[in-house]
């Protein structure tokens, strides 16, 4: 039996920071750490056991400035804009996991949506048949 938790949290999706170097100081941008720490709490610890299959839903609200007639169609299609969903689920896994070396499958989806939001679902892997 695959144990899983999942959460839908209400937060603008965000992508993985680089660190910043200032005078041999490396430091990660405040609005990275802070957004990580506030997904951090909204998730709640993950009770679930390694090995850990990911998987996220990017949701990025449509723009004011779109028709009615456009976000009627943009719902739900794919959103090409920043940031790469790579990064999306670096950060997740930075928010989520204290070592995500037991993160074993990872999967991103970016979607357009009336408000901003990530759906994530962390769950027991599988083990794989070679």
């Amino acid at each position: 039996m695959t144990a899983s938790q999942s959460a839908v949290i209400p937060l603008e999706p965000f992508g993985k920071a680089r660190p910043r170097v200032t005078r041999g100081h490396t430091y990660m941008p405040h609005s990275y750490t802070a957004a990580r720490d506030a997904l951090r709490l909204m998730f709640g610890p993950v009770t679930v056991a390694p090995p850990w299959a990911l998987s996220v839903t990017a949701v990025r609200a449509m723009p004011a400035s779109w028709s009615k007639r456009k976000r009627a169609e943009m719902a739900g299609a794919w959103c090409l804009s920043k940031p790469d969903a790579d990064n999306v689920a670096g950060a997740v896994m930075d928010a989520l996991f204290e070592d995500d070396a037991a993160v074993v499958a990872v999967s991103c989806r970016k979607v357009w949506g009336p408000s901003p939001e990530m759906r994530i679902e962390v769950r027991t892997a599988e083990a794989v048949a070679a």
